[in-house]
This record gives C-alpha cells, sequence and structure tokens, in this order.
C-alpha cells in the first residue's frame, strides 16, 4: 500500500518500458516489487553493437550519476555529443592523427576530475569573523547557525556550494583559538583535521589577523570579511562584506569577486566544455597511447587505440 514512485510505462514492439523518478533506492525498491509480483530481473544487456560509440555512452551514463552541477552535466555530454568524441572520429579519419591534440585532451583529464570530485574549499580563521555567515550566502540557504558569541560553531559542516555554477564542497569550521578549553578545544581540533585535506583555505579576517601554521602546504586565499567595517591589519587577497548591505546585488559587496577567486584557484575556471577531454583514466590512457603511436608513424596501433574509446 506505500507509494514508491509515480513511473512511466511505455508499450514498445518488442514490451514495455519502465521509467521511475528516483534514484537508486527507488529502482532498487521497485526491482523488489517486480520480483514479488513474479517478474523476472535479468541484469542489463551488454553494450549495443550498434552503437557506434557504445563504451563513451556507458561511461557517460556512469559520469553523470556522480555530477554536482548542471555545468559538470553539460562539460561532460558536450564530450559525447562533440568535444572527445569528435576529436576521436577526426582522428580515426586521418592517416596521421594529431598526437599534440589527442595528448591535450587527455591532459584535461585533471579538470574533468574536478568536475566528478568537486575541490574541498575549507572555510577558517579566528573565531567571529564572519565564517558562517560566508559559508550561508555561498551555500545559498541557512544551514550554519550564526551568533556573535565565540564557539558557536564547534563542529564542521560540509555542503556542496555552486560557485558561479560551478561545484565545490564548502566546508564551515571552529574558529582558531589557542585558548580554546574544553568542548572549544574539540572544535578547534576538528578545525584543524579538515584543514588537512584542504583543496583551498579561505582564511577569513575581520580586525584581528587569523593564521595559519608557517609549514602549512595548501593554497590560501586571505579574505578581510568584513571590508566595510573595519580595514585589516594584515594583508589580504580580498575584502568583502560578509553581511551584505547592497541587496540581491553581490558585485558591491566583494562575493563576486571571491567567487572567481576561488574558481580561479581551484582551476574551476580553466573548463572549456567545448574542449575535448577525457573524463575517465581509461579513455585519458588511450589518448596518450594513441598520441605515442601516431609519433612512432603506427597508425594502425593508434587508431585501435582510438576505437577502443568509442566501442571499448
Amino acid at each position: 500500500g506505500r507509494q514508491i514512485d509515480e513511473a512511466i510505462l511505455t508499450a514498445t514492439d518488442s514490451g514495455w518500458e519502465l521509467n521511475v523518478h528516483g534514484g537508486e533506492l527507488v529502482v532498487r525498491e521497485t526491482l523488489d516489487l517486480l520480483a514479488r509480483r513474479g517478474c523476472e530481473i535479468r541484469q542489463a544487456p551488454p553494450l549495443d553493437a550498434a552503437n557506434p560509440a557504445a563504451m563513451l555512452t556507458a561511461e557517460l551514463e556512469e559520469a553523470v550519476r556522480h555530477l554536482t552541477s548542471l555545468f559538470a552535466v553539460r562539460c561532460l555530454c558536450t564530450q559525447w555529443s562533440a568535444g572527445l568524441r569528435t576529436l576521436v572520429e577526426s582522428a580515426l579519419e586521418s592517416a596521421s592523427p594529431n598526437a599534440a591534440g589527442l595528448r591535450e585532451a587527455a591532459a584535461r583529464y585533471s579538470l574533468a576530475h574536478r568536475l566528478l570530485h568537486p575541490p574541498e574549499v575549507i572555510l577558517a580563521g579566528n573565531p567571529n569573523t564572519g565564517k558562517s555567515t560566508l559559508f550561508n550566502r555561498l551555500v545559498g540557504r541557512e544551514v550554519a547557525i550564526t551568533n556573535a558569541r565565540a564557539g558557536t560553531t564547534r563542529d564542521y559542516l560540509r555542503e556542496v556550494a555552486h560557485i558561479l555554477g560551478r561545484a565545490v564542497w564548502l566546508t564551515d569550521t571552529a574558529g582558531l583559538w589557542d585558548q580554546a578549553t574544553g568542548l572549544d578545544a574539540h572544535g578547534v581540533a576538528i578545525a584543524r583535521e579538515q584543514l588537512s585535506r584542504a583543496d583551498l583555505v579561505i582564511l577569513c579576517s575581520s580586525d584581528t589577523p587569523s593564521s595559519l601554521p608557517e609549514t602549512f602546504d595548501r593554497p590560501i586565499l586571505r579574505v578581510a570579511t568584513m571590508g566595510d567595517r573595519t580595514p585589516p591589519a594584515a594583508p589580504f587577497d580580498l575584502a568583502i562584506s560578509v553581511h551584505s548591505s547592497a541587496g540581491d546585488g553581490q558585485s558591491e559587496d566583494g562575493i563576486d569577486a571571491l567567487c572567481d577567486a576561488i574558481l580561479a584557484a581551484t582551476s574551476l575556471r580553466e573548463i572549456d566544455p567545448a574542449a575535448p577531454m577525457a573524463f575517465t583514466p581509461r579513455q585519458r590512457d588511450l589518448l596518450l597511447a594513441a598520441a605515442d603511436a601516431s609519433d612512432a608513424a603506427d597508425t594502425p596501433a593508434a587508431h585501435s587505440a582510438l576505437q577502443s574509446i568509442l566501442r571499448g
């Protein structure tokens, strides 16, 4: 009697096609229900031999399940419809594939990896520097509790934030202060643990400069979070106002500039959806193998590697 989902059932020449809207849990529950009603559940058929890009299609379908932004979906779908597919098909038509172009597409795998595994951006700094307020603004909703009392944030919060359409994992941490005791000291320890996995640290400062150990080796973006109130005493990369007085217009409070700086620091700004890019290690390795074969004037080997990108 419990409704699992609203499905679309379509009659076809070969039988029926059932489409559900939910994710994997809904699919599993639907299959279990069908099995209990007497249906035989079989594994999906192998790759469609008639599809000229069967393996590329399968890898796209798998990758899209893990994407966290529409920009990432557009980038990878473009690789299927143009981008990587066009590069490979053109190379297959050439007696001497362009090795440099193949290597460039392979090198862009590091950018595609950013789409599949968004970078970790950690907000850190002294207590009461506006970290939680900035976290809420970048995430786009009230997730973190904000209060003037030091030590309000004692654990960490981690959410996907869409920075000008690109996804990052954004983490809000407890304030870093040496005098913390008890539960506050535990929060500081958790914050330092989170810093160890950062791809980028946004070090927030207000009237008192925040600092990290000189041995800290992760990229740091030093931000004055209350630049509209008190100019910070230490050098900083950007001055913003976490408490916007500009209404919906973010350009006047520095948030747009901060977003652009985050994209630049995490390489997300470099991604061109139309540029050919490998989005799996298999594709990257085959592109490099085809480039090496092309340099060696071994066209059959180059074409074999390229064909494997499309068909497996």
